[in-house]
């Protein structure tokens, strides 16, 4: 059993990695967003992405199921308690999932 947590933990690892790498969709995210995001340095970071000088920050998620599948997403609470504090302090936190089918929400 611990074997498939490790191997299911390191595909999903690559899986997002591969999506936060996308240049495509980092330039439509800068595009959408009418900014200029630049990657967080670090690998444990509460967010992938940020602008600062736009207030902007944003976590992007891939799952492994269509966007239609179910009728919504889950992120978790640690992600949604640093997006409420930094809402307290002017900035706008965005969640971009990137699902199976390609679509992104």
């Amino acid at each position: 059993m611990e074997k498939k947590i490790i191997k299911s933990y390191s595909q999903d690892r690559r899986l997002g990695q591969s999506f936060e790498s996308n240049h495509l969709v980092i330039k439509q995210l800068d595009d959408t967003f009418n900014c200029k995001l630049t990657k967080s340095k670090h690998h444990f970071s509460r967010y992938d992405f940020k602008d600062k000088e736009k207030k902007i920050y944003v976590e992007m998620k891939n799952r492994r199921v269509s966007h239609h599948q179910f009728p919504s997403t889950m992120i978790g609470k640690v992600k949604y308690d640093f997006a409420m504090r930094k809402l307290e302090k002017g900035y706008t936190t965005y969640f971009v999932f990137g699902f199976e089918d390609g679509h992104l929400a």
